[in-house]
């Protein structure tokens, strides 16, 4: 039975930084009450344009980069995500046509916080089959994109995370 193992990982988030008192500017909070409720002091945000499959995408090159592979060895590509970019095309396949990867299948999984461990489970599974060699894993959110800027109890943690694994 084929074994999995993580060739490569890498991360991208936006350039936009995002602190505490530009929050304090826009909502009723404070920076003293972010760092106390989250410990959080400054978060990068997607501008407007900037979307989930861009940060995946870059992610995923620099992940690329460090390995022996091309677009074109990679089998299937697996966004987890719950801020796609729409619901159809898949975040997945942008990344694919992004990446120019044709051989490779996309979807996206739609499982929030649990989404890397899933995803990451996923692939395992596909990877022990034998009919997969190199699957790119990649979790992706931008969060500004769902965030009730008027809500100080969850806009704090507007956070883009980006994790891939390839």
């Amino acid at each position: 039975m084929p074994g999995t193992k993580i060739i490569a990982s890498a991360h991208y988030v936006p350039e936009n930084v995002v602190t505490n008192d530009d929050l304090v500017k826009i909502m009723d909070t404070s920076d003293a009450w972010i760092q106390a409720h989250t410990g959080i002091k400054t978060r990068h945000m997607s501008l407007q344009g900037e979307d989930t499959s861009d940060l995946a995408t870059a992610a995923a090159k620099k992940a690329l980069a460090q390995t022996h592979l091309d677009a074109s060895d990679i089998d299937a590509i697996i966004v987890t995500t719950f801020t796609p970019d729409g619901l159809s095309p898949s975040t997945a396949a942008l990344v694919q046509r992004n990446l120019n990867a044709e051989g490779a299948w996309a979807y996206d999984l739609a499982t929030a916080c649990s989404g890397f461990i899933f995803g990451l489970s996923t692939a395992d599974k596909f990877i022990r089959s034998g009919s997969y060699r190199n699957i790119l894993l990649i979790s992706a959110e931008v969060n500004s994109k769902m965030m009730d800027f008027s809500d100080r109890t969850s806009t704090v943690f507007l956070v883009t995370q980006l994790l891939p694994i390839s």
